[in-house]
């Protein structure tokens, strides 16, 4: 991600409840616009803490495929 989006921060959240795995958030930060597959990302709260809670994105599942395109793939990642 960093070498591919290169975020200006990156906030972790690793969190566990009672089950046996680890639930963990990347949320890559950004002081100016980027834009990808055709769509502007803008971080309004940098760098203050990122809205937990705003307003949900939908994006189109051509600009949600194109960022997916841009990620490199990982050796030995299988679904």
């Amino acid at each position: 991600m960093a070498q591919t989006f290169r975020p200006d921060h990156v906030n972790y959240a690793f969190l566990q409840n009672q089950d046996r795995h680890v639930h963990v958030h990347v949320i890559p930060r950004y002081a100016t616009c980027r834009n990808v597959a055709g769509e502007d990302f803008v971080d309004r709260a940098y760098p203050d803490h990122y809205a937990v809670g705003s307003p949900d994105r939908t994006l189109r599942p051509m600009v949600f495929a194109g960022i997916a395109d841009t990620l490199p793939r990982i050796v030995g990642y299988e679904e």
